[in-house]
């Protein structure tokens, strides 16, 4: 809420007229009735109140709506070095949270909340098993546990389930591919803290909840959408969702006798297409959910509400749980819906259907 405060000095018998401006810079800034003070312009700061001007004129009735500097997009700095597989998602405002997203928990979309986020950049495409191969190659190593690698060949069995059998990683004895064909799947069956080491290796950090929102359902855009995709209800030719043959543990709305099974490579078509935000990023609403930076609690936690607009985070260092954004090929589409997140224990490493991508600072490459 905005909590503005005034002071006017009213003379009996007469009638005038103040103008009284709720700037959305004051949102949750509370105003303090017994010091007479109030959010003035600057979040988190209050000044003294002084009497309001009167006028026996109307004031001007000029909208000034949509005019807080917040409002406005902020383009990424040039990058020193131009990187294609990153994509600028502009800086702005977003209203975090969604009412509407009930299906994942009391935690999921409430209360909503208004942030401000810096422009930064965003990989295009979810970080893949080719990439992680070349981190290896170059002396990555996991800070806890390496992804979790299968080497059985991706073939839908409901006798068999879910877990270690459908993870992406896989590696021959001297670390070459077992299986080629998978270098452009997004890695899966990896921890939060070794997705976190490997894009603090490429120069970035696992995105926050808020950039995740930000690049799914604002930037680029006139209004927020629902769905990276922009659609009300995605279909499976847009969105790699619900590919998965046992309804038991997850949805078969797009499967197909096997040939709609599992992960999609990562620019495959039509999918690449469909799941891509106004700014080019790919795959934020389906294929494989996606780790965040931040701890998994309730908007309304003071791990969230204390905070203020811009760069809102909730980064508790030893947090039992970590916030997962974006669909996955094996959930039902509403999983991808901008607002929508799950909670996942930071060293889960059997979990087919999560991986990540990476962000950087908005000017530096």
């Amino acid at each position: 809420a905005i909590d503005a405060l005034a002071r006017v000095a009213i003379t009996p018998g007469t009638k005038a007229h103040a103008r009284v401006l709720l700037d959305a810079e004051c949102t949750g800034t509370m105003a303090d009735l017994a010091g007479r003070a109030a959010c003035v312009g600057r979040e988190g700061e209050r000044a003294e109140i002084m009497p309001l001007p009167l006028s026996a004129a109307a004031p001007d009735a000029r909208s000034v709506a949509g005019t807080w500097a917040g409002y406005a997009a902020i383009p990424c700095a040039p990058a020193p070095v131009a990187t294609p597989a990153r994509v600028c998602v502009d800086g702005g405002v977003v209203v975090v949270g969604d009412p509407g997203v009930i299906e994942l928990g009391g935690k999921s979309g409430t209360p909503e909340r208004l942030a401000v986020v810096a422009p930064f950049r965003l990989d295009e495409v979810e970080f893949t098993v080719g990439r992680y191969r070349a981190a290896v190659g170059a002396g990555f190593v996991p800070p806890d546990e390496s992804p979790l690698a299968n080497i059985k060949p991706l073939v839908f069995n409901a006798a068999v389930g879910a877990g270690q059998d459908y993870c992406t990683w896989n590696a021959q004895a001297d670390g070459t591919a077992k299986f080629p064909e998978r270098e452009a799947l997004p890695l899966t069956c990896v921890s939060w803290a070794t997705a976190r080491a490997l894009c603090k290796s490429a120069g970035g950090d696992l995105p926050t909840a808020v950039q995740f929102e930000r690049a799914s359902t604002a930037a680029g855009r006139s209004r927020e959408a629902l769905f990276p995709s922009g659609v009300s209800s995605p279909r499976c030719d847009q969105v790699a969702f619900a590919r998965w043959g046992d309804v038991q543990s997850g949805s078969d709305d797009c499967f197909d006798a096997g040939k709609g099974f599992g992960p999609v490579e990562v620019r495959a078509e039509p999918w690449a297409s469909g799941d891509r935000t106004p700014a080019g990023v790919i795959g934020l609403g389906g294929n494989v959910a996606e780790w965040t930076l931040d701890a998994h609690e309730a908007y309304d936690d003071p791990c969230w509400a204390s905070g203020p607009m811009r760069e809102v985070s909730c980064d508790e260092e030893e947090a039992p749980l970590r916030t997962v954004k974006g669909g996955d090929w094996k959930s039902p589409s509403g999983h991808g819906r901008g607002a929508a997140r799950r909670s996942v224990p930071p060293r889960l490493v059997d979990s087919e259907i999560l991986g990540f991508r990476c962000a950087y600072p908005g000017g530096t490459n």
